[in-house]
């Protein structure tokens, strides 16, 4: 009896507890705010109104409101039913600097970019982790150029309002300069023609390297060279080549390095039996083998097999299959060093051309784009074709840049869309002017020449000078394309009046008038003069 009355004590004892820990919130009082709202504070609080308090409560609440990044210390208490939280809000950024970098590693774009990774901007809040991570990142900007000798110091002033001014202030020092380089292991290939592919090396004679910088050292410039020379020799067909070991010695005060690259050529390989597999069409071996610039036994180039499968590719491009794909494949021996060459030929559907659409023309008209592309609506896809038709517009010299796009049709995987985008440029000048000569005294020239007037693709040039001695006129009006066989038509007058006495010079008067016609089809040419007297 006695242990069952204990239990029964027990029980409303923890009861009482449980109560007494998980008291019903009826009010949240938020204190130390400034500038962050009380509303978003709330909207962060893994508990609200009407919920139960615990101590696990407290945790949830701080642990929630610290991930935020928003505060740097924060209390939770219970008085009675009114949950309370002391907060301490981090500084707001108020201006960030970074002060004393030059072009030779940083420009405007690439601190902004460092800055934003970083979150530190206007109106942020500080965090001094991130702060930290920016004068790191800075610091690994400057050593892969080479600067060893870079300080970089960082300055936070807080003020009154709780806003933080950051300064990060840079002297770079001066770069390290390439005491010696030098590459060992080559067999076949001389050392100098090697160090050639890196962009930095030894100093060049003084007058040169004063321009060219070639022995500043650079982390990234060394490995675009090590690239450069792995290329070269894989270009070359040392498909086993290798790079052994790279040391770069900086010296003690960080002011010279010392470059040394080991490497093992291996030997050259060259090439075996050359085959076509997959679908032909209407080629066979033969007539594709004649169109490659490799045969059996030259050595492995892969540059002239990458040109090998551009021509093959072209040859089914230009018949409207627009996504053939052709691959080499390899089969390396490397017990006789050569290597068998299979290339994979998918033509896939052949494609036809849906719609042609012209953008960024804001000035020139539609058709003076489109009747210098040589592809229509409807027809086949002809990559040759395409490109003659890009060059075509840019010939024209009315845009600054012309880019063609190929969209598929949805639904429709015979049939793609083309649109060709250009971006217009300056085609005339309008020129206003004063002159002196003891010839014609004073003279009034206006004059204006337009290869696009009004965007028609005609050419229009006129001029007018009115001097002392007398005026001249002159009109040229080219129309390339007079009528639909693509013949142009041209025309001009002048008209020339001249009175020496005027001038005081001679007694003489010249009163000229003229003109010109020309129709040019291809290559024949019909001129007339009009009238000169």
């Amino acid at each position: 009896m006695k242990k069952s009355l204990f239990k029964f004590a027990l029980i409303i004892g923890l009861l009482n507890a449980s109560f007494a820990f998980a008291a019903n919130i009826k009010n949240i009082e938020i204190l130390g705010l400034n500038a962050i709202s009380r509303g978003t504070v709330l909207s962060y609080l893994p508990v609200e109104v009407g919920d139960n308090y615990s101590a696990k409560t407290s945790s949830k609440i701080i642990s929630a409101l610290y991930k935020t990044n928003f505060f740097k210390d924060i209390e939770v208490t219970q008085i009675g039913n009114t949950l309370k939280i002391v907060i301490s809000e981090n500084p707001y950024i108020k201006y960030v600097e970074v002060l004393g970098y030059s072009s030779k590693v940083l420009d405007e774009d690439s601190v902004e970019r460092f800055l934003a990774g970083m979150k530190l901007a206007q109106g942020n809040i500080f965090d001094k982790k991130n702060l930290n991570d920016l004068t790191e990142q800075l610091d690994g900007a400057y050593i892969n150029q080479g600067y060893y000798n870079a300080k970089i110091e960082q300055t936070v002033e807080v003020d009154s309002q709780n806003r933080v001014g950051i300064t990060v202030k840079i002297d770079e020092g001066d770069v390290a300069r390439i005491k010696s380089m030098g590459i060992s292991g080559n067999k076949t290939r001389d050392e100098e023609e090697l160090l050639d592919l890196f962009e930095i090396g030894e100093a060049d004679w003084f007058p040169k390297n004063f321009f060219t910088e070639r022995d500043y050292y650079s982390e990234a410039s060394l490995n675009a060279g090590i690239e450069s020379l792995n290329s070269y020799y894989v270009n070359a067909g040392f498909l086993d080549f290798q790079i052994l070991d790279v040391q770069s010695n900086l010296s003690d005060d960080k002011k010279s390095i010392d470059i040394a690259i080991k490497i093992k050529e291996g030997p050259e390989y060259k090439i075996g039996s050359i085959k076509f597999s997959g679908d032909l069409l209407s080629e066979t071996n033969e007539s594709l083998t004649k169109l490659l610039s490799i045969k059996s036994g030259d050595l492995f180039e892969r540059k002239q097999i990458i040109q090998d499968i551009n021509i093959i590719t072209g040859i089914y491009t230009n018949r409207g299959y627009a996504f053939a794909k052709v691959n080499a494949a390899t089969d390396e021996n490397s017990s006789e060093n050569i290597v068998d060459i299979i290339f994979e030929i998918t033509p896939n559907k052949k494609v036809y051309i849906n719609r042609i659409t012209i953008s960024g023309n804001t000035r020139t008209q539609d058709e003076v784009v489109r009747r210098e592309i040589s592809v229509y609506e409807s027809g086949i896809y002809s990559d040759d074709e395409l490109e003659e038709s890009i060059n075509s517009i840019k010939r024209l010299g009315y845009f600054s840049n012309v880019k063609m796009d190929t969209i598929k049709v949805e639904g429709a995987d015979d049939k793609i869309n083309l649109n060709f985008n250009v971006k217009e440029a300056k085609t005339g000048t309008l020129s206003v002017g004063l002159s002196h000569s003891s010839k014609s005294g004073v003279a009034f020239n206006l004059g204006i020449a337009e290869k696009n007037f009004l965007g028609t693709g005609n050419t229009l040039n006129a001029s007018l000078t009115n001097s002392q001695s007398g005026k001249k006129v002159r009109f040229y009006f080219l129309d390339p394309y007079f009528n639909q066989n693509k013949h142009s038509l041209s025309y001009g007058v002048f008209y020339e009046t001249t009175n020496a006495n005027k001038v005081g010079k001679s007694n003489y008067q010249i009163d000229e008038i003229g003109g010109s016609l020309e129709n040019i089809q291809q290559k024949s040419c019909l001129r007339s003069a009009i009238w000169r007297r």
